[in-house]
């Protein structure tokens, strides 16, 4: 009877098997374990297999198609000492290399079925979900596009093809700014819902779920879905404001891009109207001091001429003048009388005496003239100071005068400015209506989904195995 070493006997053999002693010594010379021959006894026993020792549980298990074990260690050979020139090279046994290679190659048919598995899930799947809701169930949406600059009226522009505005559009961003903000904001999103039904639009049932407003959606879920389909821009390097609006019909979008676009207007219109009030305030103001110092002046020039008894100095001073001119003539006159009367040889003394007292009494009278001038007899003051004071107040007058007729003409160009628009949009592409929808293409999105879906799967994975790699450090 054969009696394997390594386990006690189960069952007595009477006769032994040539081939079962070769196939139990080759099996002993893998050299298992004790922890994988007890294993073997244990699984054989589950299977209901006959055996005798812990190596005929492996033989058993082998030859009834099970590869036990899975990865086989190397066999258990015996060395020689390392100063032992005849030793012969050790090499592992061939069957042992093949076990290995197979469970080898097993288990990288395991981690490339497990990562396709990963990809379809994490990647195909779900871009095959997106591509199914951009070709059956996206609601399609229409975009209206239209581009403006903000202009002045003393600044005009031709905007055109390609929106060249020279750069009138550059001259103010902050009111290019202001208008982006406001069509970005919440005030205009209550207007255009109010007159546009902006929400109710987005709450048709016919809608798809992600493009849908909810019934009974707060302000904050209203106000994102705003965002997400009116979308505005500016360029500050061309001053130009880009707006795009979208809606599930060509009519809705091109309704709320006009609306917009006039809500914008009369925003500006807004922003400049207390500019415009206080300036006709102020040029109200100026005239009111130019006319107050033109009636101050006037009164001053009357008093003046009521004290001096003067209407006008340059008239006085003129009638003065022409009376000297006058009395001088006829003095000239009278000398030369004298004179030919002086020439005969017997003169008539009674003329001549005539002819001096006429003279004597022009050149009083001259003197008397002249004397108005310098000075007056009942102390008022002279002609030449009355003309001087009239003459400042005169020149006074003029001027306050002058200033009143310059408020005058402010006041007018305040006014009518203030009844103009100082700003106004000039529109460089007009809000036409789509005739496409531009939302959803199905080929273009669902490329981008795929790309998405893939970047985060890879930037998962490389994730998982760094950290798998720090546990592991």
């Amino acid at each position: 009877m054969i009696v394997d070493p390594a386990s006690p006997v189960s069952s007595p053999v009477t006769r032994p098997d040539p081939e079962l002693i070769a196939s139990l010594d080759a099996i002993r010379a893998e050299g298992l374990p004790p922890s994988e021959l007890l294993r073997a006894r244990n699984l054989a026993g589950r299977r209901g297999l006959d055996v005798i020792s812990d190596l005929d549980a492996v033989r058993a298990l082998r030859a009834a198609g099970e590869a036990f074990p899975e990865t086989q260690p190397e066999p258990f050979l015996p060395t020689a000492p390392a100063n032992d020139p005849e030793a012969p090279p050790q090499m592992p046994a061939l069957g042992v290399i093949e076990r290995l290679r197979d469970a080898s190659l097993l288990r990288r048919r395991r981690q490339a079925v497990a990562a396709a598995a990963k990809f379809a899930a994490f990647v195909i799947a779900p871009t095959v979900a997106a591509l199914v809701y951009f070709t059956e169930v996206a609601t399609p949406l229409y975009a209206t596009y239209s581009e403006f600059v903000i202009q002045r009226p003393d600044q005009p522009a031709s905007p055109g093809a390609g929106m060249a505005m020279a750069g009138a559009g550059l001259a103010n961003h902050q009111d290019a700014i202001a208008v982006q903000g406001f069509l970005k904001s919440r005030a205009v999103l209550a207007i255009l819902d109010q007159a546009e039904k902006f929400t109710e639009h987005f709450s048709n049932p016919e809608i798809d779920l992600l493009r849908r407003i909810p019934a009974g959606a707060d302000s904050e879920e209203i106000f994102r879905a705003f965002e997400r389909h009116v979308e505005v821009s500016f360029d500050p390097a061309e001053g130009i404001v880009r707006m795009r609006v979208m809606a599930t019909d060509p009519e809705t979008s091109e309704r709320f891009s006009r609306a917009l676009l006039g809500y914008a207007e009369s925003h500006l219109d807004r922003m400049t109207a207390k500019l415009r009030s206080d300036q006709v305030a102020s040029a109200e103001a100026a005239r009111a001091r130019a006319d107050a110092a033109v009636a101050e002046t006037q009164v001053k020039l009357i008093e003046i001429q009521e004290q001096l008894s003067v209407l006008s100095g340059d008239l006085e001073m003129g009638m003065i003048r022409e009376q000297i001119s006058h009395h001088e003539a006829e003095l000239q006159q009278e000398l030369l009388d004298l004179e030919q009367l002086m020439a005969n040889a017997r003169p008539n003394p009674t003329r001549v005496t005539v002819a001096r007292d006429r003279i004597a009494a022009l050149d009083g009278r001259i003197g008397e003239l002249r004397s108005r001038i310098s000075e007056r007899p009942d102390g008022a003051p002279s002609m030449t100071r009355a003309q001087g004071e009239v003459a400042l107040l005169q020149a006074e007058l003029a001027s306050r005068q002058e200033v009143q007729t310059e408020a005058v003409i402010a006041l007018e160009r305040a006014r009518t400015e203030a009844n103009h628009q100082a700003r106004y949009l000039a529109l460089g592409v007009e809000p036409i209506r789509p005739g496409a929808p531009e939302f959803p293409a199905p080929l273009e999105d669902t490329l981008i989904a795929f790309l998405a879906f893939l970047g985060i799967y890879l930037f998962g994975s490389l994730t998982v195995t760094l950290v798998r790699e720090q546990i592991s450090g």
